[in-house]
């Protein structure tokens, strides 16, 4: 059990974008960053439901657990707000106050901690809202933060009566004990053929189960991602450091199982024409565009094609891997289109 002195503190970069129609910060996540802690943070901070000071370009890890510590207080004692209602003494609600107050304090050890060293997540290839049941997922009900993936066999799929019921964890079982059955076959063609974690199953399912508006927490490839229906379309959050002094680019489209993407602003348009109207802005009104200083920090390079929007687009599968638990990308310029790189 981690104590508060043996808590290592770490640094995030903070990048303010539109969304809409407010300014919100996001925490940017470097290529080894605690994903579970920035999906839950940024989760908040777009709700407005955990503050950061305004302006502030960096934020440490205790400030962002005392927001979560209050937050956690916040949701508790909302819930017990009907059970002290039909308490008639003082001294007992005073009594279960103080329970809450220890249970706070608990939280603070046992469950913290474990959002900056990682959850523990076991998807179920049924369904793209089904996991087993596990500390990772009372976490999140506890933050009232609803977790997909897009992991999920098809009704047409030859493994689909092998894996509908199967936890990931079974299946790799499954593999290792009965490698060689038709059983294990099977599974292992299931993930050789989705090996991005998203197939084309899982994907129509997510956008049916997703309503408009709906934000939530995606798990894929080990990592911990904030999504966004608007308009329709499934929009996943860019949080790379790379993109801190880019805030032409917010969101990247989920909509190709691939990893072909297409990236848009803050307010889900074009870059190109999002970057007018901020250089519009700037010539009329003094709009202040931050510029990274010299050395220290990665610009993402951006083109446009002929409609004015960013592509991206794995370059290799080797390359493809080596990103799977953080979407930290840096990109190249090259034929007018954004390449991972």
């Amino acid at each position: 059990m981690a104590s508060k002195n043996s808590e290592v503190v770490t640094k995030h970069r903070v990048k303010w974008m539109d969304f809409m129609g407010r300014t919100r910060p996001i925490c940017l996540q470097d290529e080894n960053g605690p994903c579970p802690l920035l999906a839950i943070v940024n989760y908040l901070l777009l709700k407005g439901k955990l503050k950061i000071p305004a302006h502030a370009r960096q934020v440490n890890s205790t400030h962002l657990h005392k927001g979560l510590s209050k937050y956690l207080s916040e949701i508790i004692l909302k819930k017990k707000e009907k059970e002290f209602e039909q308490i008639q003494d003082e001294a007992v609600i005073a009594e279960k106050k103080e329970e809450i107050t220890d249970l706070i304090e608990q939280y603070k050890v046992d469950v913290l901690p474990k959002l900056v060293n990682g959850l523990d997540v076991n998807l179920v290839f049924g369904g793209v809202d089904k996991f087993a049941f596990n500390r990772a997922i009372e976490i999140l009900n506890l933050f009232e933060i609803r977790l997909f993936h897009g992991w999920v066999v098809g009704p047409d799929d030859p493994a689909k009566a092998v894996l509908e019921n199967l936890s990931y964890d079974e299946a790799v079982t499954t593999l290792i004990e009965k490698r060689g059955e038709v059983e294990a076959n099977l599974i292992q063609d299931f993930m050789d053929m989705n090996a991005t974690q998203l197939s084309t199953q899982g994907l129509a399912k997510l956008y049916e189960a997703l309503e408009e508006g709906d934000l939530v927490i995606f798990f894929r490839n080990n990592h911990f991602s904030n999504v966004l229906k608007h308009n329709g379309l499934i929009y996943l959050l860019l949080t790379g450091e790379a993109y801190e002094y880019e805030p032409s680019v917010g969101w990247e489209i989920l909509n190709d199982v691939t990893g072909a993407t297409e990236m848009v602003s803050p307010e889900f348009t074009s870059p190109g024409e999002y970057q007018d109207r901020l250089l519009a802005m700037q010539l009329t009104h003094g709009y202040y565009n931050p510029v990274p200083p010299k050395q220290g920090k990665k610009k993402v390079q951006s083109s446009k094609n002929g409609k004015g929007k960013v592509k991206a687009k794995t370059k290799d599968r080797n390359l493809a891997k080596k990103t799977k638990k953080s979407n930290f990308t840096l990109f190249q310029r090259k034929k007018g289109k954004m390449n991972k790189g």
